[in-house]
């Protein structure tokens, strides 16, 4: 394992070009001896999942990616031991441990081989208890919990949890709204999620697929998400029943669930497509092939994208939708109005009231509430309105890459992190941002 360890950090931008970095202020050797010094006094982890295809696997490597272009040592603590290592494309940034929990001894590896400072716990605030148990052991090891608000106040034990860190990151202005109101002492900073919008972009749509399930002349509404109570999924199917026509369709990306079948049939809705049901499983599909499943709502006319959430922390479908070109409908609540530019990057649904939050949301609190005819009217607006459609969508791909890039996220992120250090170590870090700045700017 020390062997393993010691030899795994090189940073990406020196290893990529690093004839762009020379000049008569920035020599090759003085930027190597900066990362040396670096790695030496400082490097950070996320604790995160590696495997499935949830919002915490992505935010985890792709921030670790980004942080690690800027020339900060960043790794991946695996939550599982028995995760598939030879499966992640950054394999070499997965730490190995010696125990099926993390322990003790993995940590003092980590620390001694690393120089581990930071750890990142992906997660909600009532599973924190797992890193902070290593501080009495490891008093200077600063932790950092990376979490979201899906309602209106946190209890107790979330607020318990937030103040044995050393810091909170909150994925959305309205999550450290919420924590700070609840009660939440340590310092919060806003660090929103983000997209590759390279991946995501309308040129990688399917055509082919779409002809193939003859949309390509249709208005096609897209829903992207788990299904369960807080995502609100009949809400949309009874919406879409107001206003269904020959030439609308609506597409589910999500589970097949019982109760919104026998809704569906109840409610004679004709033009209604579950990916599962083309071969795309809502489990199965890598990310990499999203850009597929709202390519299905850029034909012709184009559609747009439907996020009927009571709550969001954030809302990751909103920013991969709008990066593809698609305009966006969600709550005026919680996290989407962050995200969607009211009228022009989308519409958002006004909300009619409040309700307790469901039993399987830990967090407690109580989430917006609309009227599903408020749901209707707009969809139904941008079904008349081919063009306000193309103009929204052309806005959304701007208003994505200007905002919510994993770029953008990791400068975030870097900003939070450097609020932890010394301010002996502030000036070098700030010093290996500069530098790959200028490799970027080349």
């Amino acid at each position: 394992m020390t062997d393993d360890l010691e030899n795994r950090y090189t940073p990406r931008f020196l290893e990529a070009r690093p004839q762009l970095l020379r000049s008569d202020s920035y020599s090759d050797s003085t930027i190597f001896s900066t990362v040396r010094k670096l790695r030496k006094r400082y490097s950070i982890a996320f604790y995160s999942p590696l495997l499935g295809e949830s919002s915490w696997t992505l935010v985890g490597m792709e921030l670790m990616n980004e942080l690690d272009k800027l020339g900060i040592p960043t790794y991946i603590i695996p939550w599982s031991i028995s995760e598939k290592i030879n499966q992640i494309r950054f394999k070499k940034r997965v730490l190995p441990r010696n125990t099926i929990d993390l322990e003790l001894i993995d940590i003092h590896q980590y620390i001694k081989l690393l120089h581990l400072k930071a750890i990142i716990r992906l997660s909600h605030p009532d599973s924190f208890h797992v890193i902070h148990a290593f501080r009495q052991h490891y008093p200077n090891l600063k932790l950092i919990g990376y979490s979201v608000a899906e309602s209106d106040s946190i209890n107790e034990i979330w607020v318990d949890g937030c103040n044995t860190m050393d810091q909170v990151w909150g994925t959305s202005r309205f999550t450290c709204d919420v924590y700070r109101k609840s009660g939440v002492k340590v310092p919060i900073y806003y660090a929103p999620h983000g997209v590759k919008t390279d991946l995501f972009k309308p040129e990688n749509a399917d055509g082919k697929l779409r002809k193939r399930l003859k949309l390509d002349n249709k208005f096609v509404i897209v829903y992207v998400g788990r299904v369960d109570g807080r995502k609100n999924l009949p809400a949309l199917i009874r919406a879409y029943a107001m206003i269904e026509r020959p030439d609308t369709q609506l597409v589910i990306h999500g589970d097949k669930r019982s109760q919104d079948l026998e809704l569906i049939r109840k409610l004679g809705i004709r033009n209604v497509t579950y990916t599962e049901d083309i071969g795309m499983r809502v489990w199965s599909v890598p990310h990499r092939h999203m850009p597929k499943i709202y390519g299905l709502a850029l034909g012709r006319r184009r559609g747009c994208h439907v996020l009927p959430s009571h709550s969001e922390g954030f809302g990751m479908t909103l920013v991969e939708a709008g990066a593809m070109g698609l305009p966006c409908i969600a709550v005026d609540w919680s996290a989407p109005p962050e995200i969607i530019l009211e009228g022009k990057t989308g519409l958002l649904i006004p909300i009619s009231g409040f309700e307790e939050v469901a039993p399987f949301i830990s967090s407690g609190g109580t989430w917006a509430c609309f009227k599903e005819e408020k749901l209707a009217d707009l969809i139904d607006l941008l079904y008349a309105n081919p063009n306000l459609c193309e103009e929204m969508g052309e806005r959304a791909i701007e208003h994505v890459k200007e905002n919510f890039t994993w770029k953008k996220a990791a400068e975030y992120a870097f900003k939070a992190l450097c609020a932890l250090v010394e301010d002996s170590e502030k000036k070098l870090w700030r010093r290996v941002r500069s530098y790959y700045c200028m490799y970027k700017n080349n």
